[in-house]
């Protein structure tokens, strides 16, 4: 990044969510701890696609109790109409398949385990493929 000020974006799609498919607290607990250790500051926003509406009922209870900064960071976006203006400021549609935006132009399909286990560490997918 050659010092460079490097940002993360995150975007957790609920779309298949259900109580069968939930990702494990524990999993969940580990990522906040890496991202809170590692990349102190590093979050630009995170994006909660298509969340249950348990989801947004947690958040309206500790909302208050939130820090400002983190607030802002935080945004719930529902439907293929907020994908596209809320994200679309963060992702261009050439770098996001047509589940994730609306308009999305990335053809490949991601194979998540060739991703995890066979892609070098300092390589992208598209890199590999």
């Amino acid at each position: 990044s050659d010092g460079a000020v490097e940002k993360i974006v995150s975007v957790i799609d609920f779309g298949q969510y259900s109580n069968k498919v939930r990702m494990p607290m524990k999993l969940a607990k580990e990522q906040l701890v890496c991202l809170r250790d590692h990349y102190p500051e590093r979050l630009e926003k995170a994006f909660l696609v298509d969340a249950p509406f348990v989801f947004r009922a947690f958040w309206n209870i500790v909302y208050p109790f939130i820090d400002k900064d983190t607030k802002e960071k935080i945004v719930f976006v529902k439907g293929d109409e907020e994908k596209e203006k809320v994200m679309g400021k963060y992702m261009s549609k050439d770098q996001c398949m047509s589940f994730f935006h609306p308009k999305g132009e990335m053809k490949n399909d991601l194979n998540m385990k060739e991703y995890l286990y066979d892609v070098p560490f300092d390589f992208t997918f598209e890199d590999y493929c």
